[in-house]
């Protein structure tokens, strides 16, 4: 039995659907930040969980010691390299996997005591979107939507509107009657985030949601849960092992490895200033290291001028890099940098960006020198950090 049809039919016993509406009872916060505490429901709250598998053969447990709040209304991101625990700890939230020890909360309740009407309720209020669509080839577009409504029993009336509203929310109204294999990789996603809301849930599960996607579909599929999120103010977790999509999308990220919490924090925190080697390598793709030329060119040391056989000495600059971590709304300051350096600099590579109201990035300045404590000034008053990379020849 496929997927979906084990969780359309997990839904079956639910209660009748309520009036259709894609508005929220309690409007979001606006602004780039998540509301805290203005939605009484959609929060998730692991304490102290832990997870083994029967046999497990490296003697470790999958999850180990997760402590983490998410608060209602918030775009929690979860990341880790292949075997860090991620899905294992996403499906504990709908207990699709259950815990060893410790609780998963949601709503304040503790879900491992649900019964199975309770379990039935739960997984009403959690929608979840899965990375390969799972839809059924042989029903249609609009069928595959209606189907977690069809099997349990909701008036065919009540199906119709509730499809149709949601084929328009995420764009798909004239694909209706189109078979799942004509489609789209990103066509397919918007009909399986469709499907996930049927339901009208609190809270939106992402199973590595965009991994099947190229970066063309990827951007649009995380506008659609932005969107998405903007109409409804639902909580979404996400967990994924791709950095650029949780720069793009969330508030809050919990980094994972071998199934232990490493770093959390808000995005534009652990991204500026990573703690644990894992969160490193896991940013080490978007970070964009000096241009190969600029390497070859590149001397730890400044060279001697007398290798130079005829002519003027060829001249050297030092290399410097300026990093900004959004610690605070400091930025470069080209006059006081020109001051300090005792000329202006030449700004050689790197860039400034915007993440969460923060700015983030780094600059490799070339500069002909430096005067008494113009290390210490760089550091501490004109960048977050400051780094000697070495010198290279200028080229007039």
């Amino acid at each position: 039995m496929s997927a979906v049809l084990r969780q359309a039919q997990a839904h079956a016993q639910a209660d009748p659907l309520p009036a259709p509406s894609l508005v929220p009872a309690t409007e979001p916060a606006a602004g780039p930040q998540a509301p805290t505490e203005t939605r009484a429901r959609g929060s998730v709250r692991f304490e102290q969980v832990s997870k083994r598998y029967p046999g497990a053969a490296s003697g470790r447990d999958a999850l180990q010691g997760i402590d983490v709040h998410i608060e209602p209304g918030q775009i929690f991101g979860i990341i880790g390299r292949s075997g860090a625990g991620k899905s294992s700890l996403l499906r504990t939230i709908n207990r699709l996997e259950s815990v060893s020890s410790g609780r998963v909360l949601v709503d304040g309740e503790d879900i491992s005591q649900f019964g199975e009407r309770q379990l039935v309720a739960l997984r009403r209020r959690i929608g979840m979107v899965f990375q390969h669509f799972n839809l059924l080839s042989a029903k249609t577009v609009w069928q595959n939507v209606a189907l977690p409504l069809k099997v349990a029993g909701h008036p065919a009336t009540e199906i119709r509107q509730r499809v149709d509203e949601l084929l328009a929310l995420v764009g798909l109204s004239d694909k209706r009657d189109v078979y799942p294999s004509r489609l789209s990789g990103g066509q397919k996603q918007r009909v399986g985030i469709a499907r996930a809301l049927v339901h009208r849930p609190e809270i939106l599960l992402c199973d590595e949601a965009t991994s099947a996607l190229d970066p063309e579909s990827t951007q649009a599929i995380l506008a659609l849960l932005r969107d998405i999120h903007r109409q409804l103010g639902l909580t979404i977790v996400l967990i994924t092992h791709e950095m650029a999509v949780i720069r793009e999308i969330c508030h809050q990220v919990l980094v994972l490895e071998q199934g232990q919490p490493v770093e959390q924090g808000p995005v534009w925190q652990v991204f500026g200033a990573p703690r644990h080697e894992a969160t490193r390598a896991l940013l080490a793709p978007l970070a964009h290291g000096l241009p190969v030329e600029l390497q070859q060119r590149l001397h730890l040391k400044p060279p001697s001028a007398a290798h130079a056989l005829t002519g003027a000495p060829p001249r050297f600059d030092r290399l410097i890099e300026l990093s900004y971590t959004g610690e605070t709304d400091l930025l470069p300051d080209w006059q006081r940098l020109a001051t300090v350096l005792q000329g202006a600099p030449r700004l050689l590579h790197g860039g400034i960006e915007q993440l969460q109201g923060h700015a983030h990035g780094r600059l490799v300045l070339a500069i002909e020198g430096m005067g008494p404590g113009a290390q210490a000034v760089l550091k501490h008053q004109l960048s977050h950090q400051a780094k000697d990379l070495g010198y290279v020849e200028r080229h007039l």
